[in-house]
Formats: C-alpha cells, sequence, structure tokens
C-alpha cells in the first residue's frame, strides 16, 4: 500500500478543509481557503513539505477539472439556453469576441507574441462561476432576477472559455498552424461529438435508469465522463471539453436531477483538489517580491474596471435594464477557474511568465473580495449610480432596448422580426470576418 499518497491526501483534505472553513467563517468563499491550502503545502513553502509525491496531487487535479466542468455543464441545458433568448447568447459572444480582438489589437501594438494576448484574454473572458454561485447562496440572492442573470451569464461565459481553451491549446500542439483552420477543425469536432453525444446519451441513461440499480448507474455514468474527457484529449484537446459537453447535454435529461445528487460530493472533493493543486504551484518566494506585491492589487484593480466594461456593454447590448443589468454586472467582476488554467498553460507552453500563477491567484483573492464586499451592496449601489445617470444616454439606452425588445421577444410580426434577426446576425458576421 502507497501510504505516501494517503497521507498526502489526507493533508491535502484537511488543510483545505480547515482554510476553507476559515475564509467561510470570514465572510469569503471557500475557493480561496482551498488556494491558499495549496499555498501552505505547496512544495514552495518553508520549513517542512507536507507533501511529498506532488505529481499524485497533480493527477488528481486533472480529475478534478474533469468534474468541476462536468459540474458546470450540468448547470447549463439547451432547454435553459433556448430560454434565455437570442439577445443574451448575442451579447456573451460580442464579449468574447470583442475582448480577444482588442486584446490581440493591443498585443500587436505592443509586438507580443500572438498567443500571449490570447492567453490574457482568457484569464479575463470569464467570471468564477463557483465563487458567484456561493456568494450569491450565501446572501440569499440566488432567486433574485440579478442574481439569475448573473449565474446564466458566467455560465454562458465559461462555454466561450472553454472553446478558447480547446482552440488556444489545439492551435499550441499544432505549433501554430493557421487559427482559421483550427477554428474550423474545432467546430467540426463540437458538432461531431454534440451530434454524437446526443443521439447515444439520453437513450443510454434511459436504459440504465430501467435495468440497473443506482450505484452502477453512477460507476457508467462516471465511466461515460472520463470516455467523454479521454477522447477530447485524443482529438487535440482540453479534456475539460469533453466533460463540459456531457454535462451540458445530461442537464437537459430528466435523469438530471438524481445524477446531480449523486455526482455532488465527488464534484466537491476533486474540484477542492483542483483549487488546492493550483495553489500548490505559487512559489511564495515569488510572492514576496515587491514589485509583484505592487502590480497585483494594480492588475486587479484594471481586471475589475475591464471585466464591468465588458460586461455592461454586453448587457446594454442584451437590452437589460439598469436596474438589473448593474447588480449582475457587479457580480460578474471576480476572476477564476479559467483564469488558473490559461495562467499554468501559459507558463508551461513558455508564452508566460514564471510570475503569472501567482499573479492570477493574486488578483482572484482581490476581485473575491471586491465582489463579496459590493454585491450584498448592489441595490443601494445600482439606485445611487441610477440618480446620476446622464438624460441623453438613459433615453439612449431605453430606445435600444426598445428595439432589441422588439427584435427578439416583442410584437413586431413574425416575417419582419425573423428578417431583422437575419440581417442582425448577418452584420455580425460580417464585422467578425472583416476584423
Amino acid at each position: 500500500m502507497n501510504v505516501g499518497f494517503v497521507q498526502d491526501f489526507t493533508v491535502v483534505l484537511l488543510v483545505a478543509g480547515i482554510t476553507g472553513a476559515i475564509c467561510r467563517r470570514l465572510g469569503a468563499s471557500v475557493t480561496i481557503g482551498y488556494l491558499i491550502a495549496g499555498i501552505i503545502v505547496g512544495p514552495y513553502t518553508p520549513p517542512v513539505d507536507l507533501v511529498t509525491d506532488i505529481e499524485s496531487i497533480h493527477t488528481l487535479s486533472h480529475l478534478g477539472l474533469i468534474f468541476l466542468m462536468f459540474a458546470t455543464g450540468m448547470g447549463l441545458s439547451f432547454k435553459k439556453i433556448a430560454q434565455l433568448g437570442t439577445g443574451l447568447l448575442v451579447a456573451v459572444a460580442v464579449c468574447a469576441v470583442t475582448l480577444v480582438l482588442l486584446l490581440r489589437a493591443g498585443g500587436a501594438l505592443l509586438n507580443l507574441d500572438p498567443l500571449t494576448p490570447l492567453f490574457i484574454a482568457g484569464m479575463l473572458i470569464s467570471s468564477s462561476s463557483a465563487i458567484i454561485s456561493r456568494i450569491l447562496h450565501e446572501g440569499g440572492l440566488i432567486h433574485q432576477i440579478p442574481g439569475r442573470l448573473a449565474m446564466t451569464w458566467t455560465l454562458l461565459e465559461d462555454l466561450a472559455a472553454i472553446i478558447l481553451f480547446s482552440m488556444v491549446g489545439a492551435y499550441v500542439v499544432a505549433e501554430k498552424a493557421p487559427i482559421l483552420r483550427e477554428a474550423g477543425a474545432f467546430f467540426a469536432f463540437m458538432v461531431l461529438a454534440g451530434i454524437i453525444a446526443l443521439l447515444f446519451v439520453p437513450r443510454f441513461l434511459r436504459v440504465i435508469q430501467r435495468n440497473l440499480q443506482s450505484e452502477l448507474q453512477t460507476l457508467l455514468v462516471a465511466g461515460l465522463l472520463c470516455l467523454l474527457a479521454v477522447l477530447a484529449t485524443h482529438a487535440g484537446y482540453s479534456p475539460a471539453l469533453g466533460a463540459f459537453l456531457l454535462g451540458l447535454i445530461i442537464a437537459s435529461t430528466p435523469q438530471r436531477n438524481a445524477i446531480d445528487r449523486t455526482f455532488s460530493g465527488l464534484n466537491d472533493v476533486f474540484s477542492a483538489i483542483f483549487f488546492v493543486s493550483i495553489g500548490m504551484l505559487i512559489d511564495v518566494r515569488v510572492l514576496i517580491n515587491p514589485w509583484l506585491l505592487l502590480a497585483m492589487p494594480v492588475l486587479a484593480i484594471a481586471a475589475i474596471l475591464f471585466r464591468m466594461t465588458t460586461v455592461s456593454t454586453g448587457m446594454f447590448i442584451a437590452g437589460y435594464r439598469k436596474k438589473i443589468a448593474i447588480p449582475a454586472m457587479l457580480t460578474l467582476t471576480v476572476t477564476g477557474e479559467f483564469s488558473f488554467i490559461f495562467a499554468q498553460l501559459g507558463v508551461e507552453r513558455k508564452v508566460l511568465p514564471d510570475e503569472a500563477r501567482a499573479l492570477a491567484v493574486g488578483i482572484c483573492i482581490l476581485t473575491a473580495a471586491f465582489t463579496s464586499f459590493v454585491v450584498p451592496r448592489g441595490e443601494r449601489i445600482s439606485l445611487w449610480l441610477q440618480t446620476r445617470w446622464p438624460r441623453a444616454l438613459s433615453r439612449f439606452a431605453e430606445s435600444w432596448r426598445n428595439f432589441v425588445h422588439s427584435l427578439f421577444n416583442g410584437s413586431t410580426p413574425p416575417e419582419i422580426r425573423r428578417a431583422g434577426q437575419i440581417r442582425f446576425f448577418q452584420i455580425g458576421l460580417e464585422v467578425l470576418s472583416v476584423a
């Protein structure tokens, strides 16, 4: 028996539980506690190495990423995406594409490596669905309209981040092959895998539900989850893509609630290990660098302002009222899971400096603290901003909101609405092609 691995696993779970409880007691997210636990037990924290078999913990962290993305996919469903309306989907897509294009343009002006802006975009493209979910639940805001909007928005951002992560990873592995070719291959894989999974998975779940006991159903679903992750990896993409796709499909089936209950414990344990493993990569000697400590709050403020700008633009495009959009925008300022994932991949591929991982963790902690402070006060902040909103801008926003509502949801005749929607998407595709 490998007692060393069991000992390491015990240390990780106990330290993560203790630091998570302390952070929860202080009003912070337990995810921050898991990151701090990783720094404590990591190999770079003197004087004693609490974890000896680091590779085994990192292997478990890959499972943690798979279960985390599976749970994220379970939070969405094709039915929920359809209910959200086209406006919200277009807004999130426009924000993601605009962010990537702006950063690529900035990278070209600064003469950076073409991959560097893509990794920075990946670190900013999505907020932390795990932290946001906990903040909203703890504040009793999850069932309010701004809370539901923020939760749905961050899940759609996760979808955009997974697409970008898979494409960038394949682009790097293919030694910087033409990006359009990689994009075409990626979407071809998505369509093929999605169609096959949609045809097979619901039937598979119905068969095992009728004929097998619950523990056997759990084993087979877990095996299917790992199978899709392996297939995505062999196709040249991240295992997170296969896990997210399976979660997205299962979320639309009648078996969703039973599977969600069965996997909730596994998701909690392996997700915690994933965040701990991220913290283990942080060298505390880097954190005491005065220049890094100075840069961290500056970059956190920049990330908050960048997130607020892109999200508010998306909310405006989708036609949401200010009293709903402002609290939701404040909730979506925290960076999270994908900032760690992109930072780690960027460091491994020598695209980002070694300090990127420490910066990603530090920025996440600071933005989470900001979000935890402003979310309970979101309604008051929204009222304060609305009283100081320029009248001309308010009239323009109201006119745009009425236009979007009539275009996607309103009483406009169906023929005119369909023609308008087609023209709307045509213009979007033309802008994207030119960019």
